[in-house]
C-alpha cells in the first residue's frame, strides 16, 4: 500500500496518444492529460514526450513511482522495451532506464495487456472512468505492487 500523502504516476502509451494521470494514496485521480504521440514514434521522441508529460502532471515531485502500459514485449525487470510492432525502432530499448534519471523516480514498464485487464475489472464497477484513465490507472496500481515486493516504502 502506499503511505498516506503520497502519489503514484500511471502512463497508458496507446497507438495514438499517451494518457498520463497522477493518483492520490487512495487512488483518487489528482490531474490527467491526454497528448498525441509524435510521428513517427521513436524511442527517444517518445521518451521525450513521457518525460514532458510527466513533469508537468506533478511539478512538485510528489509522485514515488511511475507505471507505465506499453504495447509491447517487456523484459522481466519492467525495463526494457524488447520489442513493439507498432512503433519503428522499439527493439531492445532500456524505456525506464532512460526515463528515472530525467524523472528521478521509479519507473516500471508493464505489457498493455496487464493493466488492461484490470481496467476493464475496475470499469464493472465504474462504468463513468474513460478506458484510458483506467488503464493509467492499472499500471499505476501494478508498478506499485511490484515496487513493494522488491523495496521498503519510505
Amino acid at each position: 500500500m502506499l503511505p498516506k500523502n503520497r502519489q503514484l504516476i500511471g502512463v497508458n502509451v496507446g497507438v495514438n496518444t499517451i494518457t498520463v494521470c497522477r493518483f492520490d494514496s487512495s487512488c483518487s485521480l489528482l490531474s490527467c492529460f491526454e497528448q498525441t504521440l509524435p510521428q513517427p514514434e521513436m524511442p527517444g521522441a517518445v521518451t521525450v514526450q513521457i518525460s514532458e508529460a510527466i513533469d508537468l502532471s506533478d511539478k512538485f515531485y510528489e509522485a514515488m513511482f511511475v507505471g507505465i502500459a506499453f504495447p509491447g514485449e517487456i523484459d522481466s525487470l519492467g525495463k526494457v522495451v524488447e520489442t513493439c510492432i507498432q512503433f519503428p525502432g522499439w527493439s531492445d530499448v532500456p524505456l525506464a532506464y532512460w526515463l528515472e534519471p530525467r524523472l528521478s523516480r521509479k519507473v516500471l514498464i508493464l505489457n498493455s495487456a496487464a493493466p488492461s485487464f484490470v481496467s476493464q475489472t475496475l470499469k464493472m464497477k465504474n462504468k463513468t472512468i474513460n478506458d484510458d484513465i483506467l488503464c493509467s490507472l492499472a499500471a499505476a496500481i501494478l508498478s506499485l505492487e511490484q515496487f513493494n515486493s522488491c523495496v521498503d516504502l519510505p
